[in-house]
């Protein structure tokens, strides 16, 4: 996060070279910090209450846009293991127990779903949060390259929001969404497509049918430039999300991905991700070189 925000505590973090790379060469406006990913149990309630005040009040409106991804029927509620999971990838996280106490503390510990614009306007200490509202509707009869150009220029002035939304959808961290997610995110962020018309996307994107993508394909094939969403993503953050120890080499945490994805995509039937979407060439080049590591060890 932001130094402002944290506060000197964690003035260490904010030096950190992943940290100085986004802040450097960020140009979203909508980025005003950066998750950490450690978790605090010793954290005391009011303290993650006046943090997460101050979230809401530079991000209030992202905050609640982030739970409409989860928020299939328009209520304002979620359910309290997805809401946890909006805070840690937007905020920073908290164990269940200091998610318990919190929403004790704000009145809301109730059983069933939480609605978050009443919880977030509870943390702001009653204060009413503007709300950015997509209507938007695109029509049946246009051609799928000017849907992706649409798709492009709503999101690329918020790639940090979009990033993260990914990222709650892909708890495994394997860079892998489904087809259902994909389109909650296009509906929350841009617009709202038809059923034939988000068919034909997902399949320029899906041509063997596997039923997920690469989502960094996704955002590269639509022309985000790939540099840039290294910026956002670097290899340790994703590494702390992970919330893997820092003692551990690069090489073992990308071992340890690889394994898990590769191991995925046989249960469920398909293409490694390693190799989906490359022409014969490239498989067989990839092919070899596992061979090769494989002989070395």
């Amino acid at each position: 996060m932001a130094c402002s925000v944290i506060g000197s505590e964690n003035d260490n973090q904010c030096s950190s070279p992943a940290y100085s790379r986004i802040a450097s060469s960020a140009s979203v406006s909508s980025i005003a910090s950066f998750p950490e990913y450690d978790v605090k149990p010793n954290m005391k309630v009011a303290d993650i209450k006046n943090r997460l005040s101050e979230l809401v009040g530079i991000k209030g409106s992202d905050l609640i846009q982030a739970c409409k991804n989860f928020d299939r029927r328009s209520t304002n509620k979620i359910p309290k293991a997805q809401f946890r999971q909006v805070l840690r990838t937007f905020c920073f996280p908290i164990t269940v127990a200091q998610f318990n106490a919190l929403c004790y503390e704000v009145n809301m510990n109730h059983p069933g779903k939480i609605n978050y614009i009443e919880f977030f306007s509870k943390i702001a200490g009653g204060k009413s949060i503007h709300i950015q509202r997509t209507s938007e509707k695109v029509a049946d009869d246009i051609p799928i390259d000017e849907v992706e150009l649409r798709i492009k220029e709503k999101i690329k002035s918020r790639l940090y929001d979009v990033i993260r939304a990914f990222w709650l959808f892909d708890i495994n961290k394997d860079g892998l969404i489904q087809k259902i997610e994909l389109r909650r995110i296009i509906r929350n962020y841009c617009f709202n497509l038809s059923d034939d018309l988000f068919d034909d996307l997902w399949r320029n994107y899906d041509p063997k049918s596997t039923g997920v993508i690469r989502y960094k394909d996704f955002l590269v094939r639509l022309g985000i430039n790939s540099d840039r969403y290294e910026k956002y993503m670097p290899q340790e953050s994703v590494a702390q999300a992970l919330c893997w120890s820092d003692k551990k080499s690069k090489n073992i945490v990308d071992d340890i991905s690889c394994e898990q994805r590769s191991r995925r995509a046989a249960l469920e039937n398909r293409d490694d991700p390693a190799i989906q979407g490359l022409p014969l060439e490239e498989v067989k080049s990839i092919f070899m070189d596992r061979i090769r590591n494989r002989n070395r060890s």
